[in-house]
């Protein structure tokens, strides 16, 4: 996972997977708690070797429950 690093609040976090990478897009505007959690769970490295077991068309993805990395 990759976070930019800026001054203000992470506006995306790129996923980096085995088929590709996508990024997806925060909003700190309209859900500021939300966006610093996932931005911080990708820095700590939370989101590493999940397994993403359903990707849609639409903007959407379900992953499983993470474990912290070791």
């Amino acid at each position: 996972m990759a976070v930019q690093a800026t001054a203000g609040p992470p506006t995306h976090v790129v996923f980096e997977t085995s088929v590709g990478d996508f990024t997806m897009e925060l909003y700190s505007e309209h859900a500021p708690k939300t966006c610093w959690n996932i931005a911080e769970l990708a820095r700590r490295g939370y989101y590493n070797n999940t397994i993403f077991h359903r990707i849609i068309k639409v903007p959407n993805t379900s992953n499983g429950h993470f474990q912290p990395a070791n």
